[in-house]
């Protein structure tokens, strides 16, 4: 994920305050408001993401950070999206569980168990 789309995501996180509310981005780019709430949104204009808004909500979706509502223009945030920092961490846990730790025990595992087999 690039700094547009962390940028927006925070943008996001920050709009739904943990509300589990769907988002809509109104026809005049680049504004997203919280639906039911004409008053709460974020204007996206003058800052990094103006111009390319639509795809970067298209890309924080493919990557499950979002969820598609009812139309193309509306979404909500998914759990990854709401505690992405948790989610990475434990994906970097499995990773190192699975890619270091384990291959760690089983070469000490093999050596000590080729060790004993020469001593008999």
């Amino acid at each position: 994920m690039d700094s547009y789309c962390r940028f927006v995501l925070k943008q996001l996180q920050t709009l739904t305050k943990d509300i589990d509310s769907y988002m809509a981005i109104v026809s005049n780019y680049p504004i997203i408001r919280l639906t039911g709430y004409s008053n709460i949104e974020l204007d996206f204009t003058g800052t990094k993401a103006e111009k390319e808004l639509k795809s970067i909500i298209d890309y924080l979706i493919e990557l499950g950070y979002l969820k598609q509502g009812y139309n193309k223009y509306t979404f909500s945030l998914t759990h990854k999206g709401l505690h992405p920092y948790e989610v990475v961490w434990q994906e970097i846990k499995s990773f190192l569980l699975k890619s270091i730790l384990v291959p760690i025990v089983v070469s000490t595992a093999t050596t000590l168990l080729t060790l004993w087999l020469k001593k008999l």
